[in-house]
């Protein structure tokens, strides 16, 4: 950093995938004038920054052949190497991706100080597209860093059970995504005109679809009825209906990757928006419903307990209680006045502690007791 106190941090965001979260972060560092931010994009396939909303970034492109191609490795050698080139006061590095990249990282990593995000700590259960190393690669560079952020308090737990230090790890939330897709006038969307469900994303075993179907089907036998819609990919979306069969006609599902434009619109349909998961890190469905303005229906597991406040911007339930699910459901989406006030609260929390401005400003108090540190060391 340069003697000049008045000067703006020189700070570089890498990033190989997390797109939405890392143009939200972004443009959020774009409204300060105290970050000089520089941004690298490593992509081994579909690492992109949508929707910038923003200019002010030096943003740079790098390609990485993908994991398993012979030349990945000897690739994200000369790629990290480039990176880590780059004058900064500070590298943000956001893991993970491409093993190779990770690993490259850990070892060649030192001399700038560095702030690493971690997402996820530990593979979720049943995830199946976890790339071999991945999270030994992710523990050698959390290890190594001067910092670590992560979204929920559990996942400190996990840094400081895989030997990171639990004095240089820091739960920073995980902010809003909805003006990922419209501008913030446009926010928050309206009450849904009919009762409706949405289970948004990618479907791994894990978050619950199976749980929530269930629960639909038990709801919509009963007095209450509801549309579930089903938008996103993933295992659990192509297993929901058995081969050859049509889902209920209350049912829709869309599978396959959604386009921006139709995101917004997804979620104006809908009352609110369910995260039956079995286990969460942290949701970045649940950022953007709240960013949106809708409530959720959730289970109280670790990672959701953190973002939604029963009552206040959602409703919490046991997990694995599929009764219990569509009670809470069924309650909620006859109910407009309950749906306007844990939509307002949902919105509210988007514009306070899950907004960038607030992060950005988090994150820039962390970069400078790292670097603080190291001058003091």
């Amino acid at each position: 950093m340069t003697d000049n106190g008045d000067s703006p941090l020189r700070v570089h965001l890498v990033h190989q995938s997390f797109g939405d979260y890392v143009s939200a972060l972004v443009d959020g560092f774009a409204d300060r004038d105290d970050v000089d931010l520089t941004v690298s994009t490593i992509t081994s396939g579909a690492a992109t920054l949508s929707g910038l909303r923003s200019a002010a970034a030096d943003h740079r492109s790098r390609t990485v052949s993908r994991f398993r191609d012979p030349r990945s490795p000897f690739e994200a050698f000369r790629v990290v190497r480039e990176v880590l080139r780059q004058p900064a006061d500070l590298i943000h590095w956001q893991a993970a991706g491409n093993p190779w990249i990770d690993a490259w990282f850990s070892v060649l990593m030192g001399r700038t100080p560095t702030v690493v995000t971690v997402h996820d700590m530990v593979p979720h259960p049943g995830d199946g597209n976890v790339l071999p190393g991945t999270f030994a690669a992710l523990g050698r560079v959390a290890r190594k860093a001067d910092l670590v952020t992560v979204h929920a308090p559990h996942v400190r737990d996990q840094a400081i059970e895989a030997g990171v230090d639990p004095a240089s790890v820091a739960v920073v939330a995980h902010g809003e995504l909805a003006t990922r897709y419209l501008p913030p006038e446009q926010l928050p969307l309206p009450v849904a005109s009919e009762p409706s469900v949405l289970f948004f994303g990618r479907a791994q075993g894990y978050k619950g679809l199976d749980l929530l179907y269930d629960a639909m089907v038990r709801m919509n036998r009963s007095s209450v009825v509801a549309r579930l819609v089903v938008a996103g990919s993933g295992p659990s979306i192509d297993r929901l209906v058995p081969a050859g069969e049509e889902p209920p006609t209350w049912c829709k599902i869309r599978s396959g990757h959604i386009p921006a434009d139709d995101v917004p619109g997804l979620f104006e349909e809908a009352s609110v928006v369910a995260l039956p998961y079995r286990e969460a890190s942290q949701s970045g469905v649940a950022a953007l419903a709240a960013g949106f303005g809708k409530p959720v229906v959730a289970t109280a597991v670790p990672g959701l307990v953190d973002i939604v406040e029963d009552g206040v911007t959602g409703v919490l339930v046991e997990p694995n209680d599929p009764d219990r699910l569509a009670a809470a459901i069924a309650e909620l989406v006859v109910d407009p006045g309950a749906l306007d006030r844990l939509g307002t609260g949902a919105r509210s929390a988007a514009e306070t502690r899950l907004s960038w401005s607030v992060i950005t400003g988090e994150l820039r108090d962390l970069y400078l007791g790292v670097l603080e540190e190291r001058a003091g060391n």
